[in-house]
């Protein structure tokens, strides 16, 4: 049978026999009980607007980045509506910022264009080699204001204490020219983690060429004590709630990335070496519950000749395609083995 600690809230216990050499998983956290020291893999402790959530701070001055209320809903049935606002804004049909802060924890107020379009939304969760961690966003929307506007836009309506203005870079490239208004973090907001905020403008391009249109990119990183404290927010990783983790393994990256028909999510996890053959048979199992299906998948006798195993046959949460592949090298028989977990919300 399936181990009994998958994820019991969010994954059920059904399961296929032969699973008792893998792994067995971290339990969710309560869904209904806040946690004050560390998101980890089934993080509660944040939520995307979406869900409506109550703020409980904005994290200004704390080094840490927004942080909201517990979700009363599941990622699972968040999502949806999460995708429906990220299409919407990808379309010029809301105000970006909101969407921003709501599903990836935009961490300062930002003065958008009124008539801005998303193009790009790139946010990471990495673990560093001494165990520390960095949050990088980069956030990119397109708009018919001049580069000259958008920079006056900028210059004017940013006014967040933790920065101060910096350096003006400007850059002429083939497709025109950009500018960077770069605030460094303060004092008190370097002690914090922060990073230097840049705010660039220029002409929007696709594939090297102009597209008529310009752009605004916001980017920032916060240098966090491990890849386990709080934030940036539920949607970004609330999904892995839902999903069979395996107890053990290391949390080494988050990641979101948009593109054209919503939004790829993905994470990372590192393990022992010896760990393969358990962690590929404990993905091999059915795990189908609420919101998730897994299907069981079938192996060969011998996995001494795999090095690569992806679990499932067009497995889906909320009906999102997701993708668990587990992967080792061997020209380097002791290197950790690598558990990839990823959903595809988009349509």
């Amino acid at each position: 049978m399936m181990a009994t600690g998958l994820l019991a809230a969010a994954c059920g216990s059904g399961g296929s026999d032969g699973g008792s050499s893998a792994p067995t998983t971290a339990p969710a956290a309560n869904e209904s009980t806040p946690s004050t020291d560390t998101d980890g893999p089934a993080d509660t402790d944040d939520t995307a607007d979406t869900a409506e959530a109550t703020d409980t701070t904005d994290g200004s001055g704390t080094g840490e980045p927004p942080r909201t209320s517990v979700p009363e809903q599941p990622w699972s049935d968040i999502a949806p509506v999460a995708l429906a606002a990220l299409q919407s804004a990808q379309l010029g049909g809301s105000d970006v910022g909101e969407l921003f802060t709501g599903l990836f924890g935009q961490p300062a107020e930002i003065p958008w264009p009124s008539d801005a379009v998303v193009s790009g939304v790139r946010v990471s969760k990495d673990r560093n080699d001494d165990g520390t961690a960095a949050i990088d966003w980069r956030f990119t929307v397109a708009t018919a204001m001049s580069p000259a506007d958008l920079e006056v836009l900028a210059v004017e309506g940013f006014a967040d204490g933790r920065w101060e203005p910096g350096a003006r870079v400007e850059s002429t490239l083939d497709s025109g020219v950009f500018v960077t208004l770069n605030y460094p973090a303060t004092t008190a907001a370097d002690a914090e983690g922060w990073g230097t905020l840049a705010i660039t403008v220029g002409p929007e391009t696709e594939f090297g060429s102009a597209t008529g249109r310009n752009e605004m990119e916001v980017s920032v990183e916060l240098q966090l004590p491990s890849i386990d404290h709080a934030g940036p927010t539920w949607f970004f990783n609330g999904w892995l709630a839902e999903l069979p983790l395996p107890e053990g393994a290391t949390l080494v990256l988050l990641d979101a990335n948009t593109v054209d028909t919503g939004v790829w999510l993905s994470a990372e996890y590192t393990a022992p070496a010896d760990q393969f053959d358990a962690l590929v048979q404990f993905y091999a199992q059915d795990h189908t519950s609420g919101a998730l299906e897994l299907d069981a998948t079938s192996l060969p006798d011998d996995l001494s000749a795999l090095d690569y195993f992806t679990a499932g046959f067009f497995p889906t949460l909320a009906g999102f395609t997701i993708f668990a592949t587990v992967e080792r090298d061997f020209t380097q028989p002791d290197a950790d083995v690598i558990v990839r977990l990823s959903v595809r919300v988009e349509s």
